[in-house]
């Protein structure tokens, strides 16, 4: 036998459930940011950011202090922003080109993109990369952040080469991170 007989009495049921949870909900819930799906070279199929973001990071800061830390250092860096949304939290780059160099680092020393007779192919061919960087507040002196990077190579002599797709070695994440907590004492 049915626990509930009457359509009215489920429904209000379902919406007595449904005000339960929202009141268990904890109070700093906050809506996530879609995903940031892209296609660079040497991907056969679009890739999430968000999906290779690296653990998230404590910064003593406000969201909007990190924020324009988080922006100073990208321009220093010369990676073009290009996406600056703070509503969703997040601001980045989605096609920063560059040959060789990273600010004052080779590129090899952020990306594995593979071997060829000149050495390693991110010093040498042209990179894609896609760096975006989520602010989470956790209090009003304390923001998470969480970076990701993607990356694909073309060799720069011609269309001959497949572009190959580029792995991180962690450390730009981790001297970025570094970067923004020096950057917000400044603010």
């Amino acid at each position: 036998m049915p626990l509930f007989t009457s359509r009215s009495v489920r429904s209000h049921v379902s919406v007595a459930l449904l005000g339960c949870v929202c009141a268990l909900a904890p109070a700093g819930l906050s809506a996530q940011s879609p995903p940031i799906r892209l296609r660079l070279p040497g991907y056969f199929t679009p890739m999430s950011v968000d999906s290779v973001a690296a653990a998230p990071v404590a910064v003593a800061a406000s969201r909007e202090v990190t924020y324009k830390a988080v922006n100073a250092v990208l321009t220093e860096l010369k990676i073009p922003v290009t996406t600056q949304d703070a509503a969703m939290r997040v601001l980045g780059s989605g096609s920063a080109r560059m040959i060789r160099k990273l600010g004052r680092e080779r590129l090899s020393s952020y990306l594995s993109c593979g071997q060829g007779m000149s050495g390693s192919h991110a010093d040498g061919w042209r990179v894609t990369m896609a760096v975006f960087v989520w602010l989470e507040p956790v209090t009003a002196t304390e923001t998470r952040i969480r970076v990701g990077m993607l990356a694909g190579a073309q060799d720069v002599e011609g269309v001959s080469k497949d572009p190959v797709a580029c792995g991180s070695t962690g450390v730009f994440e981790t001297q970025l991170a570094e970067m923004i907590q020096k950057r917000v004492a400044l603010f």
